[in-house]
């Protein structure tokens, strides 16, 4: 079964995305390929502390990623301005995720049939062109593999694995924030102490460490941007009075919850 399932997963998005890895670069992709090569004279070590503990103009998006960003500084020294091996990448994050959520079902108790499955569903839902076409929304592809990583290391007790890959999840995209609060869940519920007390404090141990990693990085995240927010944030107030304001995000929420156009 491992063997069937590995080869769906890799042959199933090799034959969905592999028609597309000639594509160029497009819109958001020039500008990171760009910022990329400003870098590529700077010593590898000072590019990691640039983006690590710089300053916003590292960030022109205005959101604290560095190791998406680093992605791409180093692919750029192997491939220029050659999409195919940043997309190639791409493809190989989507995957490594896709097998690493087998693992993270086989932790959690499903049979080797239900993981496998869940996998290669995984791996071919329509829900990933975006992330795994485009250069830019690597983010999505970095962050889910590393989070699925640092699940995985915590649910087979393998505390500092699990805290190395939650570092790198928070340094990818900010979704990754909830690992301490979900792990922390979990580890409540799991755990083998009876009443709230015992239960909360087990919770509280085995995740300690990622709530102090999360402090850092969003620290860091601070002196860098200038704020918690960053790109994200209001840059003028919401018009919540707005008639047309309100209708535009209740047709999202309609389209996100309802999509009864499909």
């Amino acid at each position: 079964m491992r063997q069937i399932g590995f080869w769906a997963i890799l042959l199933g998005a090799i034959v969905l995305y592999g028609p597309a890895l000639d594509g160029g670069l497009i819109w958001d992709d020039i500008g990171y390929v760009y910022f990329s090569a400003q870098c590529e004279t700077v010593e590898w070590w000072k590019s990691v502390a640039f983006f690590l503990w710089g300053s916003r103009e590292a960030y022109p998006m205005g959101t604290y990623r560095p190791v998406l960003e680093l992605t791409y500084v180093f692919e750029y020294r192997l491939w220029g301005v050659e999409a195919l091996g940043y997309r190639v990448t791409n493809l190989l994050l989507h995957i490594g995720s896709s097998l690493m959520l087998v693992a993270v079902a086989r932790r959690l108790g499903m049979t080797r049939f239900a993981a496998w499955t869940a996998g290669v569903l995984f791996a071919v839902s329509p829900a990933h062109p975006e992330s795994c076409l485009w250069l830019s929304c690597r983010v999505n592809l970095l962050a889910a593999f590393c989070m699925l990583g640092a699940v995985r290391s915590h649910l087979a007790g393998h505390r500092v694995r699990g805290l190395i890959w939650a570092l790198f999840a928070f340094g990818s995209k900010e979704t990754a924030y909830v690992l301490p609060p979900l792990l922390a869940w979990w580890s409540w519920w799991s755990a083998d102490a009876s009443g709230f007390r015992a239960r909360s404090f087990a919770a509280l141990r085995s995740t300690a460490a990622l709530w102090v990693a999360l402090g850092l990085v969003i620290s860091m995240r601070y002196h860098t941007l200038g704020e918690l927010v960053g790109g994200y944030a209001w840059r003028e107030p919401p018009p919540f009075v707005s008639w047309t304001y309100l209708r535009e995000r209740l047709d999202l929420l309609l389209v996100t919850f309802a999509p009864v156009n499909l």
